[in-house]
């Protein structure tokens, strides 16, 4: 008989049989599984002399957890943040604390000369990462200055915490160019 005298371990069935016992860690089970985020795991060498195994996908003490938040999500929010985290399978059985990730922002809609927000029912808010912002230009502005041209556009809140033109025209609003007046036959301009 053997007695487990170290936090993290305690006494189990040894492959040697005949009542033999030995030390094992204990396990911290199964990960959880957060939003946005994918994780890997990295465990210490579990004793072979251990009749039961740990079923695979578990973790035990002394081995962690690597949390890596998807593109465009940290820990703060914040673009360029760290975005993963290392959580330990503690000696009580019990994961360490793991934060979520969170989308990063881009701050407060842009503001565009000549142009008014759009608000669209259900669109999502474009301070966060996948947000946008659609936009139309003010009498007298089009995206191309033509009198019938584009007055429509959308800016997106990108991973990187910029905001992005997501129209081909472009999201800026030129005055409308009036066409050259034509001089009338026999007459001058003054």
């Amino acid at each position: 008989q053997c007695e487990c005298t170290s936090a993290g371990y305690h006494r189990v069935e040894s492959t040697a049989g005949h009542g033999n016992n030995t030390c094992a860690p204990v396990i911290c089970g199964v990960p959880d599984t957060l939003p946005k985020a994918k994780y890997t795991l990295s465990p210490v060498p579990f004793p072979t002399d251990v009749v039961a195994q740990p079923p695979t996908g578990t973790m035990w003490y002394g081995g962690s957890v690597v949390y890596q938040c998807d593109v465009g999500y940290t820990l703060s929010g914040i673009a360029g943040a760290v975005s993963s985290q290392t959580v330990q399978c503690l000696s009580n059985g019990h994961f360490a604390h793991v934060s979520r990730c969170k989308p990063v922002q881009c701050g407060a809609q842009p503001v565009v000369a000549y142009a008014r927000a759009v608000t669209t029912v259900g669109m999502m808010m474009y301070k966060d990462f996948q947000g946008s912002q659609k936009y139309e230009c003010k009498a007298g502005y089009t995206l191309n200055g033509d009198v019938a041209g584009p007055t429509k556009f959308e800016m997106a809140c990108e991973a990187n915490g910029a905001s992005v033109c997501q129209t081909a025209a472009g999201c800026t609003c030129s005055a409308i160019v009036c066409p050259a007046f034509p001089s009338p036959a026999h007459a001058s301009q003054s």
